[in-house]
């Protein structure tokens, strides 16, 4: 089987997985509980609790320290033991259920219940529990399967051929995440530091549960994470929108369409805790919203049946709430924060709501809640005696207003003093561009030429002098409203340049779609509130309120505010959530124009027109998006040679010699030595001259077209690994600095013709196990009694004396 089909096959086994624990499982044990909210909301529902279970069994077993397989399953179907206990606790009712097993069990073994009567009853069964009801229910949505499906098969094209032709990691901290999660095989969790665990928590749980090497799931699991959140979109926008088709909107032009820059999405190649994270944004707003909606119709409920079933669906909303954003910052603190922007939205669309005594203390409740539940992880990681680990130390201090560095640096390099025409000095704050500066220098003239003209005039009586004071002040408040104007305008350029910069690509026209859908919501939501759509008008308000804090957020630095976020990394965010804005504003459209209808066919006909052409003009304007590409910072011939290493070798027999890049995925089989350490043990004049590896088998990975560590040699025209590399010395630094840059040239070619020497000594004993273009492995079998000495001369043991060598050589052919 060739790699990338074994990774395909490796794809769907860690899909279903997944979904069996997020999906399958909960819906088993809430479908009743849940029965009456829509599907949306219960799918949506059941995603949450596999998620927040799985990774709080995680951590009560870690600090028990009896995490293992065993304990895994077993909590995993405690609910399940739990729930059948009760239903069982009648004697009768088991009896009867275990009598009927016996009977049919026994008639099955005589051969008087035949194979043919079992399946037939199956049939039957499945029949009765799926009735014809719920098959036309199905039909009907046969639109939206397929549309869902279309998703999906986008998602392949545009993500997952990168994920299929690219084997290694692609991001430089994912040996560290790696790393961490191999700690939690031995229950050391937070021993390298207390940091958001959520992630590393469900990619341990799949590993240890289904018994999925953890390296293979930090491959391929990006490509299922960003499937989920596209997902996320269209079922968290089919909780809040109107019409079938708009979610689908969303999702098609967050896919499909060429108009955000590629720092937007590029991140999504790799299995990342941000990423991961960004499945529980969505789902805080939306439940936020059924909630308000939900509870306001409980209140103006008559009827006391109904109104039970408002209550009970209003607490159901809340809990998605309140796990929702817990699971946030149980991820990542920096999705926490855009959760956090969205309740800000939420607190301001439901202004007339929100703040009235019965809502806010439910409200309060869920948000203390949340946060408790993700902080206690963390508090008992403290406890235990785990010091915080440096990024989590940073965003406590972002919360307490300490982290002064970046906005004291951004007040020091945003101030600048420009001087006028006439010598006046003016002081610039923030980002201001050039055509602003030469506005504000203008109007500063014309204020000047207006005092002087008026200090001229020269008039003696007091009633024209009280008069020009007037007149004087009239044309200095005009100057001060023109300057004022400037300078909003000049705030305005900024963010404008900011979005166009780091969100739409350089696209102008996008720019403006970015700012204009926060404003279109905002007119809309308006309009719905004149028509009396209470509910539906503090939706768009607390959307359109979102938008313009993201467009500050993403300009804060330029600005001259203090950064809470990079405005690369925010931009990933506004991408995400901006084609939510303009999914709703063409909902609201849609709505607003034809929700009046007492059937709904209008509204949903004219989003799936809308849809259409938003996907007709994309493709016309030559705006599809080409699938993403981004580089390994490993060949794939490393990847493949380890994956038939763990597949061919008993663990603990062998080990690798290579770069630090598959330090981390080997602990959990067998043994790595890094190539820098090898080099340094067999440099010639070390006090030991005899070096050895313990195991039977060696295998030493050599790039012979080093790769370009994530572009550390951008712009070097270094070729392939050469002997003029060889005769430099080797790198001075340890760790990722010895394989950086040029560095990365000198360490490989030494250790290639390292090999090459042993190869010519041994021929029998050493050979070439696999080799491509740009790499090759060499395989050393040995008898443990009898190992191999590795302290050989390969001619460059010492690059000083073999230069000089090579000079004097040169030297005498030239006399």
């Amino acid at each position: 089987m060739s790699m990338r089909v074994l990774s395909m096959a490796q794809f769907v086994e860690i899909f279903f997985a997944y979904s069996v624990v997020t999906l399958l499982i909960p819906g088993l044990l809430l479908k009743e509980k849940l029965k009456e909210l829509s599907f949306a909301e219960r799918l949506t529902g059941y995603f949450l609790a596999g998620n927040f279970y799985c990774i709080n069994l995680v951590f009560l077993l870690e600090f028990l320290h009896i995490s293992c397989r065993v304990t895994l399953i077993f909590g995993t179907a405690l609910p399940f033991l739990i729930r059948g206990y009760k239903k069982c606790s009648e004697v009768s009712f088991g009896r009867e259920r275990f009598q009927k097993f016996l009977l049919g069990f026994k008639a099955l073994l005589s051969g008087t219940y035949g194979v043919k009567t079992l399946l037939a009853d199956i049939t039957a069964w499945i029949s009765d529990k799926i009735p014809e009801v719920k098959i036309k229910k199905i039909w009907k949505h046969i639109p939206e399967l397929i549309l869902c499906l279309a998703v999906v098969a986008g998602i392949l094209y545009v993500y997952g051929l990168n994920n299929f032709t690219e084997y290694g990691y692609k991001e430089s901290d994912m040996p560290v995440h790696n790393y961490w999660i191999n700690l939690m095989d031995k229950n050391q969790i937070f021993k390298m530091g207390v940091y958001p665990h959520g992630f590393h928590c469900m990619i341990y749980y799949l590993h240890v549960v289904f018994g999925i090497k953890t390296y293979v799931l930090l491959r391929l699991f990006s490509l299922v994470q960003v499937l989920f959140i596209h997902l996320a979109i269209v079922g968290c926008l089919r909780m809040i929108c109107k019409a079938r088709f708009t979610p689908y909107i969303a999702a098609g032009l967050y896919l499909m369409a060429n108009i955000f820059g590629k720092n937007t999405y590029s991140r999504y190649a790799s299995a990342l805790p941000q990423e991961y994270g960004m499945l529980f944004i969505l789902p805080v707003v939306c439940f936020a919203v059924r909630f308000l909606d939900e509870y306001a119709a409980h209140l103006k409920e008559t009827d006391e049946e109904k109104k039970q079933k408002k209550k009970r669906r209003s607490r159901w909303y809340l809990a998605g709430l309140a796990i929702s954003f817990s699971l946030s910052l149980t991820t990542h603190f920096y999705d926490t924060m855009i959760a956090g922007y969205l309740c800000l939205g939420i607190a301001a669309g439901y202004f007339f709501r929100i703040f009235r005594w019965r809502y806010l203390r439910q409200v309060v409740l869920a948000g203390f809640v949340s946060i408790l539940l993700a902080v206690i992880p963390m508090g008992i990681g403290v406890a235990m005696g785990n010091p915080l680990q440096g990024s989590l130390g940073w965003g406590l201090n972002v919360i307490k207003g300490k982290s002064t560095s970046d906005s004291s640096a951004n007040a020091e390099v945003d101030k600048k003093v420009v001087t006028t025409e006439s010598g006046k000095k003016i002081t610039i704050v923030g980002d201001v561009d050039e055509e602003t500066i030469e506005e504000i220098k203008k109007q500063v003239e014309k204020q000047a030429d207006a005092a002087s003209q008026d200090s001229a005039s020269g008039q003696d009586s007091s009633d024209s002098g009280k008069a020009s004071g007037v007149q004087q002040k009239s044309k200095t408040s005009e100057v001060m409203k023109l300057t004022t104007k400037e300078k909003v305008k000049g705030k305005f350029r900024i963010i404008f340049s900011e979005i166009q910069t780091y969100v739409t690509n350089e696209n102008p026209f996008f720019a403006w779609c970015v700012i204009g859908g926060g404003a279109v919501l905002l007119v809309f939501g308006f309009f719905a509130f004149l028509l009396r759509r209470v509910d539906y008008g503090a939706m768009l308000l607390a959307m359109a309120v979102y938008t313009f804090i993201m467009c500050i957020m993403q300009s804060a630095g330029a600005l001259g505010f203090p950064k809470l976020m990079d405005a690369s990394r925010n931009s990933i965010f506004f991408a995400y959530t901006i084609v939510v804005i303009w999914a709703l504003a063409a909902d609201a459209a849609v709505y607003l124009l034809f929700g009046w209808f007492r059937r709904t066919w209008m509204m949903n006909l004219s989003s799936l027109l809308i849809l259409v052409a938003a996907g007709c003009g994309i493709a016309e304007k030559g705006l599809v998006k080409e699938p993403v590409y981004v580089k390994a910072l490993e060949t794939n011939s490393a990847i493949t040679c380890l994956t038939n290493i763990m597949n061919e070798e008993q663990d603990f027999t062998w080990t690798i010699v290579s770069a630090n890049d598959e330090l981390r995925m080997v602990e959990e089989d067998g043994y790595h030595y890094e190539i820098l350490d090898f080099l340094k043990n067999i440099k010639k004049g070390e006090k030991a001259k005899t070096f050895t590896i313990s195991t039977n088998a060696v295998y030493f990975f050599i790039e012979k077209i080093p790769v370009n560590y994530a572009g550390t040699a951008d712009g070097m025209e270094l070729g392939g690994i050469s002997e003029k590399y060889a005769r430099e010395p080797l790198p001075a630094e340890n760790g990722i600095k010895a394989y950086e840059g040029r560095e990365r040239w000198v360490t490989m070619s030494h250790m290639y013709y390292w090999g090459q020497k042993f190869m010519e000594l041994y021929p029998n004993e050493m050979e070439v196990y696999y080799e491509s273009d740009d790499f090759v492995c060499y395989r050393l079998k040995q008898n443990g009694n009898s190992l191999y000495n590795f302290a050989i001369d390969y001619g460059y043991n010492n690059p000083k004396v073999t230069t000089d060598r090579n000079a004097a050589k040169e030297k005498q052919e030239a006399k």
